[in-house]
C-alpha cells in the first residue's frame, strides 16, 4: 500500500465506518419485514449481496457540494484509491471520476465491506 493509499484509508476509514454504520442501521430499521432474524441469517451467508443492496444502489451523500466537502483535500488521493481498487477487483475502471458523489459512493462501497461485517456480527439473531 502506497503512502497515498494509507492516507486515504487512515483519513476516511474511521469516519466512513462510523457514517456507514449509522447509514446501514437506518436502512435496516427502514425494512419492514416480519421475520428479520431469517433475513439477517440470509445476509450473513451472503454479505456481498447485502453490501450491493444497501450501499451500491444509492448515493451516500446526496449533493455534489457535500460530496466535494467530504472528500476535501484528499479528493485526488481518493480517486487514485478507487481506481486501483477497481483495476484490481474488476480488471478495469468503471467509476466516473468527474462527479464527487460517484467517487464518494464508490469509496464508501469499498469501505462498506468492513462496516457490513461488523454490523452483522453485532446483530442478535
Amino acid at each position: 500500500m502506497t503512502y497515498r493509499d494509507k492516507l486515504v484509508v487512515n483519513t476516511f476509514l474511521p469516519v466512513a465506518k462510523a457514517d456507514l454504520q449509522k447509514y446501514f442501521e437506518n436502512k435496516f430499521d427502514d425494512l419492514n419485514f416480519e421475520d428479520k432474524p431469517e433475513l439477517v441469517k440470509a445476509w450473513k451467508e451472503c454479505s456481498s449481496r447485502l453490501r450491493t443492496e444497501v450501499f451500491g444502489e444509492d448515493y451516500f451523500i446526496g449533493s455534489r457540494d457535500n460530496a466535494s466537502e467530504y472528500l476535501g483535500e484528499l479528493a485526488f488521493e481518493a480517486i487514485g484509491y478507487v481506481k486501483k481498487y477497481e483495476e484490481k477487483h474488476y480488471g478495469m475502471v468503471y467509476t466516473d471520476f468527474s462527479e464527487p458523489q460517484i467517487v464518494l459512493k464508490e469509496l464508501m462501497y469499498i469501505f462498506s465491506e468492513v462496516a457490513v461485517e461488523e454490523f452483522l456480527d453485532n446483530l442478535a439473531v
